[in-house]
């Protein structure tokens, strides 16, 4: 502090007596408060941003899977085989005969049957995580418990992605989740806890 400024620390309180031009006069400012107000602004954004990312994804995502059903996820699970072979470091050798699925434009009734019940899971997602943003926005004190259930679906997810063989679509979601939803969900939660 220059002369005639006294610098409070246990109150982040500056009070400055010395001589400053009129038309730039200040007064005394509280940086307490300019302090409480800047990181709570930053934890809403760990809040904000992945959620509204999984909004726009679950958008798309749910359309796209209603208006095309299986052939249509087939389909883009095949649209690039060669990067998933780069990056599984195998060689794709009769993977219809494989996995046992069949192509990508014809499933069987066991593939309609487990895209029914991978509907019906993802149709309540559909409509419960829509609501709980609702309900987030008009009630902000249920954001540290959505965050908390979507960290255990973040992780259960890592968990899922874990069992899936070597793959280029397997290494970009455990990325996702590692990078960008854990510590966006769970860093919301752990920065709400710590600033009780």
């Amino acid at each position: 502090p220059r002369a005639g400024c006294t610098l409070h620390l246990p109150t982040l309180t500056c009070t400055c007596t010395c001589r400053i031009p009129s038309g730039l006069k200040k007064r005394k400012r509280d940086l307490t408060q300019v302090n409480e107000e800047m990181p709570d602004d930053l934890v809403e954004l760990l809040f904000w941003i992945p959620t509204v990312v999984d909004l726009v994804l679950l958008a798309f995502t749910y359309a796209s899977c209603r208006r095309g059903g299986p052939q249509w996820y087939f389909e883009q699970m095949d649209a690039h085989p060669q990067q998933a072979e780069e990056a599984a470091g195998t060689s794709k050798k009769n993977d219809d005969a494989n996995n046992g699925v069949g192509s990508a434009t014809s499933g069987g009734p066991r593939v309609d049957q487990l895209w029914q019940l991978a509907m019906a899971a993802y149709s309540a997602y559909a409509c419960l995580f829509p609501w709980a943003v609702y309900q987030c926005t008009v009630a902000p004190e249920l954001r540290v418990s959505f965050c908390a259930a979507m960290t255990v679906l973040m992780l259960l997810k890592l968990d899922n992605v874990s069992t899936m063989g070597a793959s280029a679509l397997k290494e970009s979601k455990n990325l996702s989740l590692l990078i960008f939803n854990l510590p966006t969900y769970g860093g919301y939660v752990l920065a709400k806890m710590l600033m009780k």
